[in-house]
C-alpha cells in the first residue's frame, strides 16, 4: 500500500487510504473494509462508489465484462475500479485513489490472495488500456 501512495497519481492528489469491498460474482458484496486511513469525510462516498463498482461489474459479467472500467461512465459518477478474478469468481472492488490506482491495488489483491496470475492482472489492466496498473503491479511482484 505504501508504494501505492507513493506514485506521483496518489502523491498529486493527497490521497491517504480507500475503502476496498469483496463481492461475489454477481456482485453481492461480502466483505468489506478501510484500506490505509482515508479521509473521515470522504469515508461514505469510497464506501459507496467501492459497492456501486462491484455490483455493476457483477450485473455486467453475462456480457463477459471483467472489469468496471468497461462500463464506467464518469459523467454518472460510474468510476473504474472493480476487477473480476476468475480463478474464485470474486470481485475486488476499490474506491478512494486515480481510478488506475483503485484497479491497481484491486489486481495486486487478486494477485496477492492468489485469485490470478501476476501475468492475468498484468494483461487485464494492459487490456483495458491502464498501463499505470499494469507496471505497478508488475513492479510489486518482481522487485527481487
Amino acid at each position: 500500500m505504501r508504494s501505492l501512495l507513493d506514485t506521483k497519481l496518489c502523491r498529486d492528489e493527497q490521497r491517504t487510504g480507500c475503502y476496498m469491498a469483496i463481492a461475489l460474482a454477481d456482485g453481492r458484496i461480502q466483505v468489506g473494509f478501510n484500506v490505509g486511513e482515508p479521509p473521515i469525510d470522504k469515508v461514505l462516498r469510497y464506501w459507496r462508489n467501492a459497492g456501486e463498482k462491484a455490483v455493476r461489474l457483477g450485473s455486467h459479467r453475462l456480457a463477459g465484462h471483467t472489469t468496471s472500467r468497461e462500463s464506467a461512465d464518469i459523467d454518472k459518477e460510474m468510476y473504474p475500479g472493480a476487477i473480476y478474478a476468475p480463478k474464485t469468481a470474486t470481485i475486488f472492488s476499490v474506491s478512494g485513489f486515480h481510478p488506475d490506482a483503485d484497479e491497481a491495488l484491486a489486481w495486486y489483491t487478486a494477485v496477492a490472495v492468489d485469485d490470478m496470475t501476476i501475468g492475468q492482472a498484468i494483461d487485464e489492466a494492459n487490456r483495458v488500456g491502464n498501463k499505470f496498473a499494469a507496471e505497478w503491479v508488475r513492479r510489486q511482484f518482481t522487485k527481487f
